[in-house]
């Protein structure tokens, strides 16, 4: 009988241990998502911050990013494909977002807010004449051009959100 009780507390302790590892498991499991979510966030943030910056990095580029959300066929060649780079890295991001979404390894905000920026560039006349060139080749094309049609007319542009980013005028009267 000693034998069948020893037998007895030994199953209960070898239940008790695989609960507890079990449990502690989960906990691994659910810090290393938390930590994955917060790493992914982290690099998607720092990419926009990049991409965004790429606006900023002389006078010149943001000079060129402003003329070309104003009008991007007036740009030279060489402004063009600067201003296009801008915005491709502005788009991949919000692209990668997206997939990042798909796998939940972001928050949903992050993704709308992304394509939220997106579409009030893309709906700048420059903008939209940058995407009715580029725009076939990504990804988010349709799913864009689905929010250009639903929201276009109501939805802020880029200028409209960010005054500041609008060309300044030129003074062609010749005085100082």
């Amino acid at each position: 009988m000693e034998w069948e009780a020893l037998s007895a507390i030994a199953d209960i302790v070898g239940v008790v241990l695989v609960v507890v590892s079990l449990v502690y498991l989960a906990i691994q499991v659910r810090q290393s998502n938390e930590m994955a979510l917060a790493e992914s966030e982290r690099e998607l943030l720092e990419n926009w911050a990049n991409a965004v910056a790429g606006i900023s990095v002389s006078d010149r580029t943001t000079d060129i990013f402003h003329r070309g959300m104003d009008d991007f066929d007036s740009l030279s060649n060489i402004e063009k494909t600067r201003f296009s780079v801008i915005m491709q890295r502005l788009v991949n991001t919000y692209i990668s977002a997206t997939r990042m979404d798909s796998k939940s390894l972001v928050g949903v905000e992050e993704v709308a807010i992304f394509g939220d920026i997106c579409l009030a560039m893309i709906l700048t006349p420059g903008g939209r004449q940058w995407w009715s060139i580029i725009g076939p080749y990504f990804t988010i094309h349709d799913q864009m051009n689905k929010r250009i049609e639903k929201e276009g007319d109501s939805f802020p542009s880029w200028v409209d959100m960010i005054p500041f980013s609008r060309p300044e005028p030129v003074d062609n009267s010749g005085r100082p």
